[in-house]
């Protein structure tokens, strides 16, 4: 089994090499599903390239590329007919589970996929009840681990400000409002990095 193996973050995979073509990754794959109902170019880019983050949409694709080496080492379709495209998820989903997957992670796939494969009964797939109680059981079944495996405590940074020689330089002051901020704001490096653009 190959389909399985992660895709390394930043790299892209060769075109199959059997003569049909690139493969489409999700976003393609939308693309080229709304230029089948005939959306005009213009109106395509804006639903298909605009809706998400660029992350988002290398996260979309990374699963995509997953889910398509999937179907195609169960000989399935990459786009499953309305009648069967929730079997067919639930029983991706499921492998991904007894292989030990991470239920965030089944979890992101499952919404990602929602947002390429054919809606059921008029509604986007992700709101199928089979769907959601087979997420539900892989969430009781393992559940996920806190992000944090350890905390400290935010009494020995502030007592160690409180014991620092005063007065404070212009530095330490510098640094001591920014351990402030981080605390009473619960912000990420990334953020408080923004404060000083």
């Amino acid at each position: 089994k190959q389909w399985y193996q992660r895709r390394v973050r930043g790299r892209r995979r060769p075109p199959p090499s059997d003569g049909s073509g690139p493969r489409l990754d999700g976003v393609g794959f939308l693309n080229q599903s709304l230029a089948d109902r005939g959306f005009m170019p213009r109106t395509r880019d804006l639903i298909s390239k605009k809706v998400w983050a660029e992350k988002t949409i290398t996260s979309y694709n990374g699963i995509w590329e997953i889910w398509s080496k999937w179907c195609e080492e169960k000989g399935l379709p990459q786009i499953p007919s309305t009648e069967s495209a929730v079997q067919q998820l639930c029983e991706y989903l499921a492998e991904l589970s007894a292989m030990g997957w991470g239920t965030r992670t089944i979890h992101s796939h499952s919404s990602a996929l929602a947002n390429f494969l054919p809606p059921v009964n008029g509604s986007k797939i992700s709101a199928d009840s089979t769907l959601h109680m087979l997420l539900q059981s892989i969430w009781r079944k393992r559940p996920p681990a806190a992000r944090y495996s350890a905390t400290w405590d935010v009494d020995q940074l502030l007592l160690w400000w409180h014991d620092h020689p005063k007065p404070l330089s212009l530095y330490d002051l510098s640094r001591k409002t920014l351990c402030l901020l981080a605390i009473s704001s619960c912000s990420r490096v990334d953020d408080l990095v923004h404060l000083l653009a």
